[in-house]
């Protein structure tokens, strides 16, 4: 009887440490998927964290041309262009039609395109300065 109540015992602690890593494991793989949602929920705001800023940008752009487009010759104005978005860089071009321009920013695989009055120059980054001299737009010139 001494010779099956060790062997019951040893069975019993054999079996308590499988349970135990089995514990473990299950409690490691709910901590990687939190850690796996919240990265994934983190990346989704910061994306439209980006896009908001991007959009905003754009209309911003398109407000201050269309201003200069809408009120007469002489008028005179300077604006500033961040140099990053949140930290990452963006690029503007431009694709110049025969009465209007359309500008494209784009930031970390999102871009934007509005399409504004025609302008002579080029936007950049940093200060801007957009005048209208004898009906006509110029941006830097």
């Amino acid at each position: 009887m001494n010779n099956f109540l060790k062997a019951c015992k040893k069975h019993l602690n054999g079996q308590s440490s499988i349970e135990f890593i089995i514990l473990v494991m299950a409690t490691f793989v709910i901590f990687l998927s939190f850690v796996y949602l919240y990265g994934n929920k983190v990346s989704i705001i910061s994306k439209r964290r980006t896009y908001d800023k991007v959009y905003w940008l754009c209309n911003y752009v398109r407000d201050e041309i269309d201003t200069a487009a809408m009120v007469h010759d002489g008028y005179y104005r300077n604006f500033k262009l961040p140099n990053k978005i949140y930290g990452s860089d963006y690029q503007i071009s431009e694709l110049r039609h025969e009465n209007k321009v359309i500008i494209t920013i784009s930031c970390r695989n999102i871009t934007y395109l509005i399409d504004v009055p025609y302008y002579e120059g080029s936007l950049v980054k940093g200060e801007n300065t957009i005048k209208k001299i004898d009906g006509k737009i110029y941006l830097n010139l």
